[in-house]
């Protein structure tokens, strides 16, 4: 090879090299940067804006009346009641590490925050080794849920870090005997597992990971305030259809929640 063909080589290996530079510093997303906010509280205002839109009505409805049961979505016929505390039961189980659970965890808490509130919830991102890392959202372990139409069972067996010694994730809730059964009997195996008052399930997650991987928690609710965006239109979409579950569950209480167009057009759909 002459020296000019070298030279030429080494300038386009050279250019490559800065495009790559120049790309990672300023334009690839900085995942590791969320991981700082993992286990940190939800801010008030954080948590009253995302209040706000999980029950801002108008944008629910420009959503809703579009979205129909998922493919993890499935009816229960006859299925004895699942309660907790005197009142209809909604059950989740999942884990810290898991991005398809962070994803629908933002549809979980829009929903049932048009039934009660929240407190105790902790930022989270699912896990810097599995696949699609550093998806942003919460945790339920140590969070507390009140209403007066439902009570919310929650599950995070593992948490986001691996034990070195295992290479397996530590291990954080232990179900029960009434959780597990109810797993056993109506789950696919997998996770996120949701059971509405074993009226209906969801198995899997109710929209793809990528379409908040990286995203900071800002981010996201902003995209949800626009009823165009993939984001909202998956997350509250999401929600949606888990807020249609549970008014079959609550006999279609409260009305102000269970009388909109778009839980009727669900429940039509379905």
């Amino acid at each position: 090879m002459n020296k000019r063909a070298t030279y030429t080589i080494a300038g386009v290996l050279i250019a490559i090299l800065i495009v790559v530079v120049v790309y990672t510093k300023f334009f690839a997303p900085n995942y590791s940067y969320l991981a700082k906010y993992d286990n940190v509280n939800v801010s008030g205002n954080y948590m009253s804006s995302l209040y706000s839109i999980a029950n801002n009505e108008t944008l629910a409805n420009k959503i809703g009346e579009s979205i129909g049961p998922n493919s993890g979505y499935r009816s229960i016929s006859n299925g004895t009641p699942l309660v907790a505390g005197g009142k209809p039961a909604v059950m989740y189980y999942g884990a810290e590490f898991c991005p398809y659970c962070a994803v629908t965890r933002w549809s979980i808490i829009i929903a049932m925050m048009r039934f009660g509130n929240f407190s105790g919830l902790r930022y989270m991102t699912s896990a810097a080794s599995d696949i699609l890392n550093y998806t942003p959202t919460f945790t339920f372990y140590n969070s507390t849920y009140t209403s007066n139409y439902i009570s919310f069972i929650s599950e995070e067996f593992a948490t986001n870090l691996v034990n070195p010694s295992t290479g397996t994730y530590y291990q954080l809730q232990v179900p029960n005997e009434l959780e597990n059964a109810t797993v056993s009997k109506y789950g696919s195996g997998g996770i996120p597992f949701i059971d509405f008052g074993n009226k209906s399930v969801q198995n899997g997650a109710v929209a793809n990971p990528t379409l908040i991987r990286g995203s900071n928690w800002t981010t996201v609710l902003s995209n949800m305030e626009n009823p165009n965006s993939p984001v909202s239109q998956n997350l509250i979409g999401g929600a949606n259809l888990f807020t249609a579950q549970i008014c079959e569950m609550t006999g279609n209480a409260p009305a102000n929640v269970c009388g909109q167009a778009y839980v009727k057009a669900i429940e039509r759909y379905d």
